[in-house]
């Protein structure tokens, strides 16, 4: 069975959550969740009454960048109110801040959903030689990439979003609220076109933490269901918030069931959520990523893919490449460069980190190409040169 996990805003939406299996239900509470929609202050007894569900975690979200002084209060208001009595798990944005719960709440599990930034496999590694309990793959992780990791970790280890708004900008100011002089504590949420693109509608958020905006689109990968359903290893977390009733119940029957629904009934869904948030619904980075490379389309052949690419160069210093797949310690490799230019090398060439000579050359990991070629530019995408 699949398990989802999704975010709770206030008890009347309990209902939508019965039928089905959550790893984790998550709850903003006004004090620390930065980005709650609809800010609700939830008691004991109503936060006590979400274990009736029988999640597997409970989890109070801490989502923000926090100072000292903002970490203090939160600490203060977690034990006055006895918060560590009833969730058992914290939410962070900020990895850094496990330090910080281990210190203050060494019993509480620790669930790391970064949204966006750098991730492979040793950064996911070194989450988890932190303490952190499960970590959430950034959007921007293609498919294939996905897969990769799945092979590296136990079931639950990671999380999957599969559908919601992606945020796409965050700032401590509150743009919004200083505009119309309006009271911070009260959240501002506008639907904003594009005057270059009259269909794009983006979203606008203003809490007292600051403003957040949206992209014009939702993550939804429901439409590719048939990769979707190879990551079943993974929770699929559904963020509905500042959305309808029927949006959230939309979604939760849709992925709860996706294994057993035809093309139609699923882009029937699709069209009903399109509908509800005035947003269409795309996979987004799932099925490509193109962001480093779509000036090179033009010269390299459609079907190609790339197998890496360079991370680092400058002049006279060693070359630091990753790769996407697993490689032979023999295969020859040619460079796409940013300005349109070749160059080839042999993965032979190789060391790792500490300069010695690898055995066999694994994805997501360092390599030192030393010493440094000509003909190789930082931001260079790698590709076999048989291809």
């Amino acid at each position: 069975m699949i398990q989802l996990s999704s975010y709770i805003e206030s008890p009347n939406q309990q209902i939508d959550f019965v039928p089905y299996s959550f790893h984790t239900i998550i709850v903003d509470l006004p004090f620390c969740s930065v980005r709650a929609h609809r800010p609700y202050d939830w008691s004991i007894d109503e936060l006590q009454q979400l274990l009736s569900l029988r999640p597997l975690f409970l989890a109070l979200n801490l989502d923000g960048i926090y100072s000292d002084q903002e970490l203090a209060i939160i600490e203060s208001t977690i034990h006055d109110r006895s918060l560590d009595c009833v969730f058992t798990a914290f939410r962070i944005q900020d990895p850094g801040l496990s330090i910080w719960i281990k210190d203050r709440f060494p019993n509480m599990t620790i669930q790391c959903n970064p949204e966006t930034g750098f991730q492979n496999l040793p950064a996911i590694s070194c989450l988890f030689k932190s303490g952190i309990s499960l970590v959430s793959l950034n959007h921007e992780i293609p498919y294939a990439d996905i897969q990769l990791i799945q092979t590296e970790y136990p079931t639950n280890a990671c999380e999957l979003f599969v559908q919601g708004p992606i945020l796409i900008q965050y700032s401590r100011r509150r743009f919004l609220s200083d505009l119309y002089q309006s009271d911070p504590e009260t959240p501002l949420r506008f639907l904003a076109q594009d005057a270059e693109c009259p269909t794009r509608n983006f979203t606008f958020l203003n809490t007292n933490f600051g403003h957040f905006m949206f992209a014009q689109f939702h993550r939804s990968l429901a439409t590719s269901h048939k990769k979707l359903g190879r990551l079943t290893s993974f929770s699929w977390l559904i963020d509905a918030r500042g959305e309808s009733d029927a949006y959230r119940s939309i979604s939760f029957q849709l992925y709860a069931s996706l294994a057993s629904l035809n093309d139609d009934q699923i882009n029937d869904a699709q069209d009903k959520l399109n509908d509800c948030s005035n947003k269409p619904q795309k996979p987004g980075f799932f099925l490509s990523n193109n962001t480093d490379y779509d000036w090179r389309d033009y010269a390299t052949p459609p079907d190609s893919r790339p197998i890496g690419m360079v991370v680092s160069a400058r002049k006279n210093d060693a070359i630091l490449l990753e790769f996407f797949q697993p490689m032979s310690t023999s295969a020859s490799v040619v460079c796409h460069n940013p300005d349109n230019t070749h160059g080839t090398f042999s993965t032979n060439q190789l060391l790792t980190l500490d300069l010695s000579t690898p055995s066999s050359i694994q994805p997501f990991i360092d390599y030192v190409l030393a010493p440094p070629l000509k003909g190789i530019q930082v931001k260079g995408m790698l590709y076999l040169k048989n291809s």
